[in-house]
């Protein structure tokens, strides 16, 4: 079985992206493995997501609500789950 010039060019062009993009890359996040084994460094991490997605989180939560709600009401049976979930935990 031949194998054609542009499945070469194709191999040979991935083995550089790889070697290019993604080693670099692996290399960073065996050095962040190493960095987040202790807890104040994963403790660190947590409240710098938590300052950085809690104003996206304010503002876009009241749509996605919204939204939830609309599909809720279309759906029968979904209308009659969020009933049942919302009784029980009045």
């Amino acid at each position: 079985m031949e194998i054609t010039a542009t499945a070469w060019a194709a191999g040979m062009a991935s083995a550089l992206l790889y070697f290019v993009l993604a080693w670099p890359l692996a290399k960073l996040f065996s050095f962040g493995r190493g960095l987040f084994q202790s807890f104040q460094m994963k403790l660190v991490a947590v409240m710098i997501f938590g300052a950085v997605i809690a104003p996206l989180a304010e503002t876009h939560a009241p749509s996605i609500r919204d939204n939830a709600l609309d599909l809720i009401s279309r759906s029968e049976t979904a209308t009659s789950v969020y009933n049942q979930i919302l009784f029980m935990l009045t």
